[in-house]
């Protein structure tokens, strides 16, 4: 399952209808759309469990601590954990 960045997504959607690139009304169904997904899209913690293990056995190291970062930003991000997410997402990344 591919989650969302819904904080993320709703800040260009934002700013697309600030830029008057979209009405009002498209913004606020985006945004409807968007939470209503929220509240169904959540990870499970058997599904975590399952994807990280599925990481290890297809990637290198390296490849695994990428991945898994994107994906439990992701997952974070799901559980309303955004401006933490994005935070992170902002600094210096080293992999090996």
């Amino acid at each position: 399952m591919r989650l969302i960045d819904a904080d993320r997504f709703l800040s260009q959607i934002e700013d697309q209808y600030m830029e008057h690139d979209i009405t009002r009304e498209k913004y606020m169904d985006l945004e409807d759309r968007i939470m209503q997904q929220d509240t169904v899209n959540k990870v499970t913690p058997k599904e975590f469990r399952d994807r990280m293990k599925a990481l290890t056995e297809e990637s290198t190291p390296e490849e695994f601590h990428i991945t898994a970062d994107e994906y439990m930003c992701e997952v974070l991000t799901e559980l309303g954990y955004g401006e933490g997410v994005a935070i992170f997402d902002g600094t210096e990344k080293w992999y090996s």
